[in-house]
């Protein structure tokens, strides 16, 4: 089974009940009350869906539960290094090009209007 499948199964609507109640209904790490998911350990997903929920699952909040998630990305993609392509070279060769001309060049940053005329966005009201 899919997760996406599992997560919209009724089996799954049924544990995370228990764990919610288990957690008795707040968030783990903050005791937050609202907005609560159920979080899957990392090593519960190979037992889909036979995880426990007492050892598999935990009771987090949106904001616990995006602090986790991340951290847990973050710590899987740390080692990957993306292989240079061509583009990307040619994007730096651009980028330094265009600070090396900006760094020679007078470039103008004064449009010819006061501080007083740029606060009205549509002109000046009559007077």
């Amino acid at each position: 089974m899919k997760y996406s499948e599992y997560i919209n199964s009724n089996t799954w609507k049924e544990k995370r009940l228990k764990r919610i109640q288990f957690d008795e209904n707040k968030c783990r790490l903050c005791d937050c009350k609202n907005d609560l998911e159920v979080h899957h350990r990392p090593s519960s997903y190979k037992k889909i869906p036979k995880e426990s929920i007492e050892k598999d699952l935990i009771t987090l909040c949106v904001q616990c539960h995006d602090l986790i998630t991340n951290r847990i990305r973050e710590e899987r993609f740390k080692s990957i290094v993306l292989p240079t392509c061509e583009c990307s070279r040619q994007i730096k060769n651009m980028e330094s090009g265009i600070n090396g001309r900006m760094e020679n060049k007078n470039i103008q940053t004064e449009i010819g209007m006061s501080n007083a005329d740029a606060q009205w966005g549509f002109g000046k009201p009559n007077e």
